[in-house]
């Protein structure tokens, strides 16, 4: 009976009613979009941090020298000490040396000069002697495919070369060049002038031209030097690059996209704790040399020839300092995606990534030039670690940041997380005022009809449940209307806000010099 004349008595007054459920059914519109904002904000947050990894790279330049971008000993203490530092990765470089693998046609194409160590007899010697003529008898290393035993051959001799004579035998290591500046003689052979210890990995040099006494020559002697240059160059052909690291997606071109573990798995969580002796390797090296996950490759391992200053250096495997040596079980195959300009953040497809641990050896001086180390942040803290790293001397370096968009997105989901508390709050007020000027104005109007309530006999209590019966039928309506208003808009009006803050976040971040060029992280808000 009492929900009967409580109904009855809301619509006494239809247009009154009618404007305080409409006013109360848009602040409830309002109220539960600021709720469903606020909820929904925080999961994304949540999502982001997850999806999200923000990397910083480590650059060096010399502050005497810019062009000197390479250094041994660097302290990084600073960087794995920092709060905001989850993972550093100082990667070396080694040159690995494997049987099973094929790499010459790496080494063809990287290099502008052909090497070729060769036997060759003087058959002719021009008036002023800068300018012979030889017949190669033997080749030992070439990667000159015109060199054969029988070639006669032009060649301009370096005036530290001393004098060769006509139908004696000797070895020499020349070169020819592709840069224009050597073409003097365009059909002549350089005659490298010393071979340097550099290149033998020994305390000792020998001379450019060796005359040959036997064909035990190479046994002894001078001839051991020679032995030594010949079986480094002809490792070429089997060694390949080696990266080891302690988080393969700090890496750059892993980070952006750029290269992807294409078939097989990437290092686990595992794999870099316990040091197992594992491997991933690049398509091109897989496809030429007929690998796939799950096969083994005894791979024995040196310090990089020449100079640390080129990841291509690290053809030259020094057999005479083997520094470990060990099968690897390939995991992973990983894939080049539209690398079409090479930058020092690039890959050479025979580089092969290893976990750090996995090695017994440690390099003395590891390398520190550009890509080699990198370290992963805590999402949204780059201003606070470059604060952080105010405080410390670090002469030389500089921070680049990659966070795939997290900076953008988080910026926008934040803006729209104080717009759903301020729309929130400011709803829940003026809803509640509204109830009570409701109530108020109800009550008052419902003097007479409580009197002739209580005459008959009603009770107190049935009096105020009257009252607050029809009080609560127009909440419910106002707010149902307007709940379920909200809810239906709820989906279009945040993916307006979340855009139009999206869009706000990337403007701001155009004038930054805190992120560097990223590529942006598939992620659904």
């Amino acid at each position: 009976m009492i929900l009967k004349h409580s109904f009855r008595n809301v619509f006494r007054s239809p247009i009154k009613t009618a404007l305080f459920i409409i006013l109360l059914a848009a602040v409830t519109a309002f109220l539960c979009l600021g709720v469903n904002m606020w909820l929904s904000v925080n999961q994304s947050i949540d999502a982001a941090n997850k999806a999200f990894k923000t990397i910083g790279v480590v650059e060096y330049r010399s502050p005497r020298d810019s062009s000197i971008d390479s250094t041994e000993g660097y302290d990084y203490s600073p960087i794995l000490e920092s709060n905001y530092v989850e993972l550093f990765d100082h990667r070396w470089l080694l040159a690995g040396f494997s049987e099973r693998l094929d790499t010459e046609l790496f080494g063809r194409h990287r290099f502008s000069s052909h090497i070729s160590v060769i036997e060759f007899t003087p058959v002719d010697i021009s008036g002023d002697g800068n300018m012979i003529q030889v017949k190669i008898n033997r080749v030992h290393h070439s990667n000159d495919f015109s060199i054969k035993e029988g070639t006669i051959l032009s060649v301009v001799v370096s005036s530290e070369i001393e004098s060769v004579e006509i139908g004696k035998k000797y070895l020499t290591c020349f070169i020819e060049t592709d840069y224009e500046e050597y073409s003097v003689f365009p059909e002549a052979r350089w005659v490298l002038p010393r071979i340097a210890e550099v290149l033998l990995g020994t305390e000792q040099s020998a001379d450019a031209v060796m005359e040959i006494a036997d064909e035990h020559y190479l046994d002894s002697g001078a001839g051991l030097l020679w032995a030594h240059l010949i079986q480094r160059y002809n490792n070429i052909a089997h060694t390949v690059s080696v990266h080891t690291t302690n988080d393969l997606e700090t890496m750059l071109i892993f980070h952006q996209g750029k290269a992807v573990v294409a078939s097989g798995r990437s290092f686990s969580q595992e794999d870099y704790r316990e040091g197992n002796r594992v491997c991933i390797i690049s398509a091109t090296l897989a496809k030429i040399n007929g690998l796939q996950p799950g096969d083994s490759l005894s791979i024995s391992f040196s310090e990089p020839g020449f100079a640390r200053t080129h990841a291509w250096f690290a053809d030259y495997f020094n057999h005479l300092d083997i520094c470990d040596e060990s099968n690897y079980e390939v995991v992973g195959i990983y894939q080049i995606v539209g690398n079409k300009s090479r930058t020092a953040y690039d890959l050479y497809e025979d580089t092969i990534f290893i976990p750090q641990k996995s090695l017994n050896y440690q390099p003395e001086y590891p390398s520190t030039m550009d890509n080699f180390v990198s370290f992963r942040l805590t999402n949204g803290k780059v201003e606070a670690f470059l604060e952080e790293m105010e405080e410390h001397e670090l002469p030389g370096l500089s921070f680049t940041f990659y966070d795939q968009g997290y900076s953008k997105v988080v910026g926008a989901l934040t803006s729209m997380k104080k717009t759903a508390l301020l729309l929130t709050g400011v709803c829940a007020l003026v809803g509640l005022g509204i109830v009570l000027l409701f109530s108020l104005l109800f009550v008052g109007r419902q003097q007479r009809s409580i009197a002739i309530m209580y005459s008959l006999g009603t009770s107190r209590g049935k009096a105020l449940g009257f009252l607050l019966i029809t009080v609560l039928i127009v909440v419910f309506l106002g707010a149902g209307i307007g709940g379920v208003a909200g809810y239906s808009l709820s989906d279009r009006v945040l993916a307006d806000v979340f855009a139009r803050n999206t869009e706000k976040e990337a403007v701001s971040a155009a004038y930054s010099e805190v992120y560097g060029e990223d590529t942006e992280a598939d992620f659904q808000a």
